[in-house]
This record gives C-alpha cells, structure tokens and sequence, in this order.
C-alpha cells in the first residue's frame, strides 16, 4: 500500500503537467476558434498538404485499403517509394492513433499528435526537473507546462507533427545522461535514446546535443567528484547514445539514404543574425513579428525566475554563471552559421533556421527550476522583476512587442511576482554539505554546493546524504 501510495504521489506531478498543457493548448484554439473546437483548419500549408494525406495513407495501409504497402506508394503520383517518408514523417508514436479514427476525420489524430506529444514532453520534463534538483512536484509542473506550451511548440511544431516528438526526446535524453551521472540504468538509457532517436532523428539530435552540454556542464560544477568518475560517467553516455542510435540505425539509414538520393532542394541561404533587441524580444510574450529569429518563451513564472537568477546570493557564484554562460552560448549559437549548421545536421534548412530553439526554452526552464528550487528571497524576486521590466522596455517598438505584450508583462508578471512572495517562507535550516548536485541538482553523492532549501516548502534538517526536503 505505501509503495503504491508512493508510485501515486510520484505521478501526480507528471499528470499535472500534462493536464495543465493539454488542456491550455485546447483552450487557446477555443479561443482563436481553431479546429477541432472551431471553424478555422489547422491543415494549411505542409500540415494540409504532406502529413495529413500521410496520415490518411498509414490509415489505409493499417485497414488495408490501399494497393501499396510500406515500401511503395501507388496513391502519389504514378506511384512512388513509401518506406522512407513512413521512417521520416510517421514514426513519432502518436502517429498511429490514426487507425483507431474514421479516415474521413484524419485531421483529429493528427491534431492529437501535437496534443499528446506536448502533453508527454511536459510530464517528462517534471521528471527532469526532479532528478535535475528534487523539489515540490507543482511547481515543477506548472514550469514545465512552459516547456509544453514554449514559442517554439506555438510558432514552428505545431505545424509539423513529426518535429513535436523532439518535445518528448529531449527531457528523454536529459534523464538517460542524469542516469549516467549516477552509473546506473545503462540499459533503461539506451532504450531511451533509441526511442528519441528512432521517433524523430532530427529533432533528436538537436536535444542530444543540447542534454550533451547540460551533462558537460553538471560535471563541470562538481568539483568534489574525482576525475576519473567523471570520465567514466562521460564515457558511459557516450557508449549509451552510441548504443542506442545504433538500435535506431534501422530507421536512420533508409532516411538518410533516401535523402541522398532524392532531388536536391534549393540551396539555403541564411540572411545573418536577427538584431539583438529583435532577438531578446522573443523572451517577452504577445505578439509575432516578422523579423526571423529563436522562438523562446517559456511562460512569465519562468521568465521571472530566469531573471531572478544571478541575482540570488544562495546559489554559488560557479553556478549562476556556469547556467548563464551555457544558455548565452547555446543563443549565440543560434545565429552564427557554423554552429547553425550543427544543430541541423549540416545542412542549413529551408525556411526557418532556428528550428532548434526548443532547447534552449528547454535550458531556461531548467534555469528557472534551479532557481525556485533554492527559494529566491522577495528582494531577489524584485530584482529578477526589474531586469525584466528592463527588457520590455528596452525591446519597446520592436514589431513582436505589442499591446499584448505589456498587458501579460504588467498583469501575470504581477500576479505570478506577488504569489511568489507570498508563497515564500522563511528558511528554517541548512542541509548538510553535498547534498545539492551539479548545478545545483540535490543528486546523492553527486556535486557540492548550497544545501539552502526551497522557500515554498518548510525545511527540515536531516544529516544524511538525501536532500532535506521532498516533494
């Protein structure tokens, strides 16, 4: 019964974040009265075009309705392969829903595509969170429904149903590395990494490299971890991704090959770094601007939390600024060529060229838990409140800042400043040393730093190697 209970408590963050993206997402389409709960179709462009009547195809091939089959396509055209756009365009696992639906209604599965894979990757990422610094599950799911409902999910996977797996990848990946950082569950990880990859590799390659960082960087801050553990945990990740993407190999190696052997597409030409202001303004919400540039907004608690960050003296100095630098780093990465080119497999896409920036929404979030995980003070809350008031008013005039823009700043960053401070409560203790993790994770045996408990929660001294407080 107690173990039960226990399995219960553990999901009940993760359903909460599922439940909470879930269902905004639903009622943002009420509201802009979008299909399915509106008159407007979501199936314009690609979305209507390719993965649609892909979807419609898979119906017909799981009825058997159809005279082709996986390998060839005789409704395209005079007929033409199949197997390589079912590996590309069809293997995120929410894709096979569609036979359980009237092929008339294709559009609804794949409408819960999207719907779904937002739903998993916010759950995944409270589990994230947890084991990144273990914390009350609610606040890690209302961060996380963030990560769910990102300007990235809004603006550029919605569209592309086989991109949203990449939403559930990336946390993925991060709890395979942290399982490395503890030496343990290498067979767990490498069927992790091999259903990330094997679901979408495009989007899995881009959080493999992004959790590659995280991982980099969490063993960086644990100074008191002997070297050579560190490059053993380093190498355990490496074998466990190599492994895994060998697993998914049967399904990379048709694509790729396809690929090759396809018509080449017009060449990619990328049109410079947006403006900085342009930019820093996609951390702001409201509108959308013409100025290509990383979609990033991650929700105004996040935002807050984010700036609330450097200012917060509980935090180690190595800490703050190892967190910072990465998540400049990845941003400038976004916008200079080369490393564009890594991000996308060394091909500059055709169209946008920031279709990477899910991760770094993913980094800031990460960011914001570490810092609500560590109780920001209300005097470093209101600093993290005027670097953002900062922002906006620096980025006003800018074409993605409108009205709306200073409406969700003044009115939820108000609401979401004010229910932080009265939330916090004054600490009642300091946990032994090494309990907070790399980075500020609360891993056993794991990193050093501040044992500084959460302001939400009361914190209970305990001499021992687990964190002071539970969720």
């Amino acid at each position: 019964m107690v173990t039960g209970t226990a399995t219960v408590r553990r999901a009940a963050g993760p359903a909460l974040a599922a439940a909470l993206s879930m269902g905004a997402y639903c009622l943002a389409l009420t509201v802009h009265d979008s299909y399915p709960f509106g008159s407007r179709s979501r199936a314009v462009n690609d979305l209507g075009n390719q993965f649609v009547p892909f979807h419609a195809h898979l119906w017909d091939l799981m009825h058997g309705n159809t005279t082709g089959d996986l390998l060839f396509n005789w409704n395209s055209g005079y007929g033409v392969p199949f197997l390589a756009d079912f590996l590309t365009y069809l293997m995120n696992p929410f894709s096979w829903l569609v036979g359980l639906f009237p092929r008339h209604l294709a559009d609804l599965p794949v409408f819960l595509v999207t719907l779904l894979s937002i739903g998993l990757g916010s759950a995944l990422m409270t589990v994230l969170l947890g084991r990144l610094r273990p914390g009350p599950a609610w606040p890690r799911a209302l961060l996380s429904a963030g990560y769910g409902l990102c300007a990235w999910v809004l603006r550029d996977g919605t569209a592309d149903p086989m991109w949203m797996w990449g939403l559930a990848a990336l946390p993925m990946l991060g709890i395979a590395a942290d399982w490395c950082l503890r030496r343990r569950r290498w067979v767990a990880g490498t069927l992790l990494v091999a259903a990330a990859w094997a679901g979408n590799f495009y989007t899995a390659a881009m959080g493999t490299l992004a959790m590659a960082l995280v991982l980099g960087l969490r063993l960086l801050l644990a100074a008191h971890i002997p070297v050579r553990d560190r490059v053993r945990s380093l190498a355990r990740a490496a074998s466990m991704t190599a492994t895994g993407v060998l697993l998914a190999a049967p399904a990379l190696t048709v694509g790729f090959k396809a690929g090759k052997a396809s018509m080449p597409a017009p060449e990619a030409h990328y049109g410079g770094r947006p403006p900085t202001l342009d930019y820093l303004a996609q951390l702001l919400p409201g509108g959308r601007g013409q100025v290509p540039a990383p979609h990033l907004f991650i929700g105004m608690l996040g935002l807050l939390l984010v700036a609330a960050f450097p200012f917060m003296r509980g935090v180690p100095p190595r800490v703050r600024a190892g967190w910072y630098g990465l998540a400049a780093g990845v941003a400038l990465s976004f916008v200079w060529k080369p490393t564009i080119l890594l991000w996308h497999g060394l091909a500059l896409p055709n169209g946008s060229p920031y279709r990477a920036a899910f991760t770094l929404s993913a980094l800031l979030v990460i960011m914001a838990w570490l810092a609500l995980s560590y109780g920001p003070r209300p005097r470093e809350l209101m600093a993290g409140a005027g670097l953002v008031a900062l922002l906006a008013a620096l980025c006003h005039g800018r074409e993605s800042v409108g009205a709306a823009t200073w409406v969700l700043v003044a009115g939820s960053g108000t609401v979401v400043l004010g229910a932080l401070v009265v939330l916090h409560r004054p600490r009642t203790g300091k946990g032994p040393a090494g309990e907070a993790g790399p980075g500020g994770g609360a891993s056993p045996g794991v990193g050093a730093g501040s044992g500084r408990g959460p302001g939400l929660v009361p914190v209970r001294v305990r001499m021992c190697a687990r964190p002071p407080w539970r969720s």
